[in-house]
């Protein structure tokens, strides 16, 4: 079994049980040691919302013990890492999120297309 940090997208679709979230990694998510979310990704969310992007209340109001997802905070080493991560764009929450994913040891599950794009094997599709 492995432990997962999901990307933004791939959390708002669990929490929202979005079709976008594919068979396969749900299949993963539910069988993993660990799946965590990024205190980030709240941050993210919480911006789209004040844009008007996710309407009044978003999905990570109702991230709880019961969901079973695990908080990870951002630390003074996911930000030190950052410049030793490879992000083919410059999305600040993508860069941070895959350094975490990285120094943390846990795959990734994105549905971000050039993230998908550097091959790595700890990256994953969060459409599948």
């Amino acid at each position: 079994m492995s432990a997962y940090l999901l990307d933004t997208n791939a959390l708002y679709w669990l929490m929202t049980d979005n079709p976008a979230l594919g068979p396969a990694t749900r299949v993963r998510l539910t069988d993993a040691a660990s799946v965590y979310y990024s205190a980030a990704s709240i941050w993210e969310l919480e911006m789209k919302r004040l844009r008007g992007r996710l309407g009044d209340i978003g999905p990570f109001d109702r991230i709880t013990p019961a969901t079973g997802l695990i908080e990870l905070p951002v630390t003074a080493e996911h930000a030190r890492s950052i410049g030793q991560t490879a992000v083919p764009h410059h999305d600040p929450f993508d860069r941070l999120l895959l350094t975490q994913a990285t120094v943390e040891g846990l795959r990734f599950v994105t549905a971000d297309r050039a993230l998908l794009g550097l091959e790595r094997a700890d990256v994953l599709d969060a459409r599948r």
